[in-house]
C-alpha cells in the first residue's frame, strides 16, 4: 500500500470521526429536549388530574349577582388567570365588584377554600368558572325576586 492510499484512507478516517462527532451532539441534544418534553407534559397531566372545582352557590336578586365555588382538588389556582361566563359570555373578574377567597383579597385560591365572586349584572340563567389550565364547573343561577 502506498502513501496516497493511505494518506486518503486516514484522510477518510478523520472526517468520519469529525461526521460522527457533530452527530453524535445533534442526537443528544434533541434526546435531552425530548426528555424535557415529556417531563413537561408529564406534570401538566398530573395537574389537570388533581384539579377540581365545585359550585357551592350562585344566587341572583334585585341586580346583583353572586357566586361562591369551592376548590376541591389539590392544586393551587391563580385567581387572575381564571375565566368567568355568566350565559356564555366573557365577564373580566375585574368588572366584578367583588373576588374574593375566603373574604380575603388574594391571588391564589387554595385547595379547600372557597372563591366568591359578586357584581352587578342583568338577571343570568347560568354562569361557568373556567381555571387556567382548563377545568371548568357550570351551573344554574338560582333567581331569587
Amino acid at each position: 500500500m502506498g502513501f496516497s492510499t493511505s494518506g486518503s484512507l486516514l484522510v477518510i478516517f478523520f472526517g468520519l470521526l469529525i461526521a460522527l462527532g457533530s452527530m453524535y451532539a445533534a442526537i443528544s441534544s434533541t434526546g435531552e429536549a425530548l426528555a424535557d418534553g415529556v417531563s413537561d407534559q408529564s406534570e401538566r397531566i398530573d395537574t389537570v388530574h388533581e384539579t377540581d372545582i365545585t359550585i357551592v352557590t350562585a344566587t341572583w336578586e334585585d341586580d346583583s349577582f353572586e357566586f361562591t365555588t369551592e376548590n376541591t382538588g389539590v392544586t393551587t389556582i391563580p385567581v387572575d388567570e381564571l375565566t368567568v361566563l355568566v350565559d356564555g359570555e366573557y365577564q373580566p373578574t375585574e368588572e366584578f365588584d367583588e373576588v374574593t377567597v375566603d373574604g380575603d383579597d388574594s391571588t391564589i385560591w387554595k385547595p379547600g377554600t372557597d372563591l366568591t365572586v359578586a357584581g352587578e349584572t342583568a338577571e343570568p340563567e347560568r354562569v361557568k368558572l373556567i381555571t387556567d389550565i382548563g377545568i371548568s364547573v357550570a351551573g344554574p343561577v338560582e333567581v331569587t325576586a
